[in-house]
């Protein structure tokens, strides 16, 4: 008998349960959209709407317009916000914060068996491009242009020295092999000064030239002009190449012997002359060696960032302070 009471109330329990949550679910639904659903299902049934108001009357009593007293209509606005304080920040806090000029690299990109038909087609014909001698990787052409018809260095044929004459003696003391010393003529004579012009170009197999190098020889100074002609033709050939706007003024100093070096564009140009007593010049074309400044370096420089100023106390101080500021008397005075 214990065992059915016990299983009615665990059945009488869930069923209340179950009408709970399920009565909760239905007044959900009927009260929603400010009872829209249940307005229908009264005017279905023919029961006239209600309002939340009739359902739920607040106890505050209505207030009614005075006759003739025209309220206006209230408009909310929302995202007004206040404007944002005005600062003064020091003129000296922020110095040339602007990046580095975006600058571009002129990468010497052609293919050295054009340069090389270039520079044979312009006074070099003997000018011819050979395999690098490097397992092959790379390419390399030169040409030696000999200009004038030279000087012999010696106009005579150099003589002998005398062979000196010693006395021969005798004794114990004496070496037998002693015998006099002679300086041997020269076997070969000395090279004849000839004035000349040198080309060596190196690239590798990707079609970029690794370097370009003209040396000009004025060995006489007679062929100065024309060592400077043929040099020319071999910088303006490398120049026509490469497309560069200021090949000109290039060409002008060289014709003047104007010595310059330009290391920029990621390309290092230079025209130099040899220590010595004869005129050698040196015109030299690579990619260059120093690494290309980055934006981030202006902030490490302390020359550039908050520079120090003479303008004293108006750095920090506005200017209606400064007038009325003096400074502390001076210790012991």
């Amino acid at each position: 008998m214990t065992r059915v009471e016990k299983g009615r109330s665990g059945r009488v329990f869930f069923a209340i349960a179950v009408l709970v949550v399920f009565t909760a679910i239905v007044g959900t639904v009927l009260g929603a959209n400010d009872l829209r659903n249940l307005n229908l299902f009264l005017v279905h049934f023919g029961y006239p709407p209600v309002r939340l108001e009739q359902l739920f009357p607040s106890d505050a009593p209505a207030l009614q317009p005075a006759p003739g007293l025209v309220i206006p209509a209230v408009r909310i606005v929302k995202g007004i916000r206040l404007p944002a304080p005005t600062i003064q920040v020091p003129r000296y806090a922020r110095a040339n914060l602007d990046g580095i000029p975006t600058t571009f690299v002129r990468a010497i990109r052609m293919d050295p068996r054009r340069l090389c038909d270039a520079l044979r087609t312009n006074g070099f014909p003997e000018i011819t491009w050979t395999a690098g001698a490097v397992d092959g990787r790379g390419s390399e052409c030169s040409s030696f242009l000999s200009i004038g018809k030279g000087v012999k260095a010696g106009t005579t044929p150099a003589t002998a020295p005398p062979i000196e004459t010693l006395e021969l003696r005798t004794g114990e003391d004496v070496d037998p092999d002693n015998e006099p010393l002679v300086e041997a003529p020269p076997d070969e004579p000395p090279p004849p000064q000839q004035s000349s012009v040198f080309v060596l170009l190196k690239g590798d197999l990707k079609g970029r030239v690794l370097s370009f190098r003209v040396k000009f020889n004025i060995e006489i100074e007679a062929d100065r002009a024309a060592v400077i002609a043929a040099g020319s033709r071999a910088v303006e050939s490398f120049l026509a190449q490469v497309h560069w706007q200021d090949d000109g003024d290039m060409l002008r100093q060289i014709a003047a012997l104007q010595e310059f070096d330009r290391d920029d564009f990621g390309s290092h140009i230079l025209f130099r002359r040899e220590m010595g007593d004869l005129p050698r010049y040196n015109f030299l074309a690579r990619q260059s060696d120093k690494p290309r400044r980055k934006i981030s370096d202006a902030f490490f420089d302390p020359f550039a960032w908050l520079p120090l100023s003479d303008a004293g106390l108006s750095l920090w101080m506005p200017k209606n302070a400064l007038h009325s500021f003096k400074l502390p008397p001076f210790p012991g005075k």
